[in-house]
C-alpha cells in the first residue's frame, strides 16, 4: 500500500448530514402557529405565521410579503375588479396602514427592519 489510510464516509452518515437542515425546518413547522389579523377598509384577513418566520431578515421579508398580500385583499383588491382600481388600492394608505398595524401587532424588531426595506407606498 502507499502508506495512506483512507476510510470512506458511509452513505448513512452522508445522508444524515444532508437531512439535518431539513429536520430543523420540519421542527420549525411543528412549532405552534401564531396569527395576526390584517385589517383593511373592506375586511379582516388572518395571516398565520411561526416565530421562526422572525428568526432572520430573509424569513421576515417573506412574512412581510404575505402581510402585504393580505392587506391588499383586506383593502378590496380582487382580480374581479378593474385594473385601474387595483392600482389605486396598491398605492393606498389603506394598504400601508393595514401592513403597519399587523407589523405592530407582531411587534418584532426583525419584522420592523424587513418592512422598512419593503417599500410600502408613502
Amino acid at each position: 500500500m502507499n502508506g495512506f489510510s483512507c476510510r470512506p464516509i458511509g452513505l448513512g452518515v452522508a445522508a444524515l448530514l444532508m437531512l439535518a437542515p431539513m429536520a430543523a425546518m420540519a421542527q420549525d413547522d411543528a412549532a405552534p402557529q401564531e396569527r395576526v389579523t390584517v385589517e383593511g377598509a373592506v375586511q379582516k384577513v388572518p395571516v398565520r405565521y411561526f416565530r421562526a418566520d422572525l428568526a432572520t431578515e430573509a424569513r421576515a421579508r417573506i412574512l412581510v410579503r404575505r402581510l402585504d398580500r393580505a392587506a391588499l385583499e383586506a383593502c378590496g383588491d380582487s382580480t374581479a375588479i378593474a385594473e385601474d382600481l387595483r392600482r389605486v388600492i396598491a398605492r393606498s394608505a389603506c394598504r400601508r396602514d393595514a401592513v403597519m398595524r399587523a407589523v405592530g401587532d407582531v411587534n418584532d424588531p426583525t419584522l420592523y427592519r424587513a418592512v422598512n426595506d419593503f417599500g410600502l407606498p408613502q
